[in-house]
């Protein structure tokens, strides 16, 4: 039986671990979470189709020849995923888990840095993958 509690304590934890990134654009390290979604995947968990606050935005690259970018979002939270596929995962993950964006962003830092944007990304508050 899947224990959806130790699944959100260890997702934190590896979010956490992957850290805020100094400017938008950069990566992280998402090898964890990654793992915990492969896990359930694999026990049957349909991921896509959970509901929540979490949601899959994808970007038109910078430059022409680029890639898009595709983040996971919940109010000022961005998460940087490879793809989109991974992207509706881990929202799925994040919404099956009930994580909340003050779980990854305390409520005061996310009010103070909702004015400074940097091309529609917030600086800061991006988390990425390898």
């Amino acid at each position: 039986m899947l224990n959806r509690d130790l699944l959100r304590t260890e997702a934190l934890a590896a979010l956490r671990a992957a850290g805020p990134l100094p400017r938008a654009g950069s990566y992280g390290r998402l090898g964890a979470i990654y793992d915990l979604l492969d896990s359930l995947l694999s026990d049957g968990v349909h991921l896509e189709a959970m509901r929540g606050p979490w949601r899959v935005d994808v970007a038109a690259p910078p430059r022409r020849r680029a890639r898009n970018r595709v983040s996971v979002e919940c109010g000022h939270a961005r998460i940087t995923v490879e793809s989109e596929q991974r992207g509706r995962e881990l929202a799925g993950f994040l919404n099956w888990c009930e994580v909340v964006e003050g779980d990854l962003i305390p409520a005061a830092v996310a009010a103070s840095r909702s004015s400074r944007r940097s091309g529609g990304l917030l600086v800061g508050t991006t988390l990425g993958h390898d």
